[in-house]
């Protein structure tokens, strides 16, 4: 009867035993986001580049697609009378004057490209900077790696997209725009001189505040903020000089007089006007027509906004925006008459000099130098790909929350000694990092959750002897990452869970003298890490400290210390050896 009794109660207890340990192998495991479905302004041209190019070689006469299509090479085009049917191809810079020609299917070009004359395009996709003449059109999108330049008089299809910086001229019509930069309504002849808008530095530093419901005229000062978001039931103006930190909510048609501030988002049920000099931080939603007014500025460098409008988009002269355009019926930047003898009469006086003069002063490519981040946006550079290099300034003390996640393409980093306090996620996804020079902030006190999750390219980790604290996985999917050495001074004494999760190929790792605990998963699938030194402070060791590991060795020095640890639950894999035999390592 007894042995029937314990038989059921263990019966009973199992699921919730199984039930401890799942939950305690799996403590704070990070839920994975997936951005797959997230909006790309560059997918027409990322699509066709990734599928031509694993179908197409050098010397081939076709690619199959969704179907095989006819390819060309350039150089053998003989004749641009009759329409061009097959797709394509130049493996250099190709350069197009005084031509009539229409290509009817997508044209692919692996360097600089300057098209001039009676030019029409299917799709056209350039790898390096792109110059369009005046008049040229494109029937559905356009996208250069490089700098994009569109002269007057031209037609951008669906899409037009450039991975750096876009120039538009006048009386050229859109309907999706998107660069890191975009100069609108310019002409070559021209420098204008920008007005710096005087609240702009103060509203860099500061977030949009919490949406509630306000008055416009209760708020407003002479001189400062309101700092307040804003709903209207009916039709707004904002008046001249007014700077708003916080969200717009216009049930009807809302009007921004000039030099307008807003430091948040836009929502508006009818027609957004915004008067000249006016700037705008957020991003933008409007069910009827946007009119933007001459030297309007949307976002800032390194903080791109959306415009997304249901009906058209009407675009005065010397415009700044910073992201994504989308004008759901249309849009236009300066809309002028001009006839087709008129528009030969251009082309014929239209100069022919190799590169634009605005490309040679293009500053190098996906750089962001020292002084730049001084008008960077309290919500960072995320996912900002046109980021190569950062150089974050002396006096600098904490990276904020997120400020660099997922800038695919940042290779390199400097950090200031200053630095004390490094935001959760504040380098997650930065798969092409290197090298980050962790060592040289002698102040730096705290590391946060996730902040260098998935750098799969960072091979050594030194860390300074001020650091007292980490947040999980700070690591975590470090995949190439083969050193991790804390100060023997550090005062850090826990090493979180899932510090160095899936860092496959770390094979060393020095730990802090003052550490006393390793937990769940800080180093689990670590398959290269054989062995490791610990300290005599340490007393504690999760079971899934080192979960996937085969066999890994722990050195001890402290007699007692092996007794200590033996009575905690140490995991099959692990074992523990007196003495230390690490040598060399």
């Amino acid at each position: 009867m007894i042995i029937i009794i314990v038989l059921f109660i263990l019966l009973f207890a199992w699921p919730f035993i199984e039930a401890v340990f799942f939950i305690r192998s799996n403590l704070s495991t990070p839920v994975e986001i997936s951005n797959d479905r997230s909006k790309d302004p560059r997918y027409f041209a990322r699509s066709f580049r990734k599928k031509f190019n694993s179908a197409w070689k050098p010397g081939m006469k076709s690619a199959f697609l969704s179907k095989s299509n006819p390819v060309i090479d350039v150089k053998d085009l003989i004749s641009y009378e009759k329409p061009i049917n097959e797709m394509v191809v130049s493996l250099n810079d190709f350069n197009l004057n005084e031509v009539q020609a229409i290509f009817e299917k997508e044209v692919l070009i692996r360097g600089k490209a300057e098209l001039r004359g009676g030019l029409e395009f299917r799709s056209l996709a350039v790898d390096d900077t792109l110059i369009l003449g005046l008049g040229v059109k494109i029937k559905r999108w356009v996208d250069a790696q490089n700098g994009l330049v569109v002269n007057d008089h031209c037609d951008l299809g669906i899409s037009a997209t450039s991975n750096e910086r876009l120039w538009v001229g006048r009386n050229v019509r859109f309907q999706r725009l998107y660069a890191p930069v975009m100069e609108l309504g310019r002409s070559k002849d021209e420098k204008p001189v920008y007005r710096q808008h005087p609240k702009l530095d103060e509203a860099m530093r500061i977030l949009p505040s919490e949406l509630r419901q306000s008055s416009l005229n209760d708020q407003q000062t002479s001189d400062d903020f309101i700092h307040a978001s804003i709903i209207a039931s009916n039709h707004l103006n904002v008046p001249n000089h007014t700077s708003i930190n916080g969200h717009l909510r216009v049930y009807g048609n809302l009007t921004l007089g000039e030099e307008v501030l807003i430091n948040g988002n836009v929502f508006v049920d009818g027609d957004l006007n915004i008067e000249r000099y006016s700037v705008l931080l957020g991003n933008i939603f409007v069910r009827g027509n946007v009119f933007i007014h001459d030297q309007v500025v949307l976002g800032q460098p390194y903080h791109p906004i959306s415009l997304v409008s249901i009906q058209q988009i009407r675009i005065g002269l010397n415009v700044v925006a910073h992201g994504y355009l989308h004008s759901g019926k249309g849009g236009i930047i300066y809309p002028e008459s001009i006839s087709k003898p008129m528009l030969l009469e251009l082309r014929a006086k239209e100069s022919y000099a190799s590169f634009d003069d605005r490309l040679m002063k293009m500053k190098p490519a996906r750089i962001v130098i020292e002084d730049e981040l001084k008008h960077t946006h309290p919500l960072g550079l995320r996912t900002m790909e046109n980021i190569d290099r950062v150089v974050i300034p002396e006096g600098v003390t904490v990276i904020r929350r997120s400020f660099f996640y997922q800038c695919v393409n940042l290779r390199e980093l400097t950090l200031p000694s200053t630095l004390e306090h490094i935001e959760p996620f504040a380098f997650y996804g930065c798969i092409g990092l290197e090298k980050v020079n962790l060592d040289q902030c002698i102040r730096l006190e705290r590391i946060d959750e996730f902040a260098f999750t998935n750098c799969s390219k960072l091979k050594h980790i030194q860390l300074p002897s001020s650091l007292k604290h980490m947040g999980p996985a700070v690591f975590m999917g470090c995949k190439q990452l083969l050193t991790l050495n804390f100060s023997k001074a550090s005062q850090l004494n826990v090493l979180p869970e899932h510090l160095c999760m899936d860092c496959v190929e770390l094979e060393h790792v020095e730990l802090p003298l003052y550490a006393s605990m390793i937990e769940t998963s800080a180093f689990s699938n670590c398959t290269n890490l054989l062995q490791l030194e610990l300290p005599s402070y340490l007393n504690f060791i999760d079971p899934f400290a080192f979960e996937g590991i085969k066999q890994i060795s722990l050195h001890i020095n402290q007699k007692n210390q092996k007794d200590k640890l033996r009575e905690r639950l140490i995991a099959p894999n692990v074992q523990l050896i007196e003495g230390n035999s690490l040598g060399a390592l």
